[in-house]
């Protein structure tokens, strides 16, 4: 009798706990808004990242194409390549022409330092 005591004590314990779990919230569901309309509120609009600002590309050090001469070696110059100063130098018999800009076989202008 005792066996079937504890087990009547054990299945109400039970019962009871699987009807607390299994039992409703209390506060009610909202209902729907008529024509389908949310009602929760809205969201709040994200806030602006401190640097919005448009990043440009950095401004180049020299202008493409552009040429200037050496002022120590005739044959030499230094000339824009990608928004970067990048040295060359004539080949051959040829000088660099400190007005023309241009490699040349006679007459050229060295620059002077």
């Amino acid at each position: 009798m005792a066996v079937l005591f504890r087990l009547v004590v054990l299945c109400s314990c039970l019962a009871i706990t699987l009807a607390a779990a299994t039992a409703e919230d209390p506060t009610p569901a909202p209902k729907p808004a008529p024509n389908g309309a949310s009602t929760l509120p809205p969201a709040p609009a994200p806030e602006p990242a401190p640097n919005d600002a448009p990043t440009l590309p950095p401004t180049p050090a020299c202008t493409e194409g552009e040429r200037k001469a050496d002022t120590t070696d005739c044959k030499k110059y230094t000339e824009c390549k990608n928004g970067a100063w990048k040295e060359d130098s004539c080949f051959w018999f040829r000088k660099f022409d400190s007005i023309s800009k241009r490699c040349v076989m006679w007459g050229a202008t060295c620059a002077k330092a």
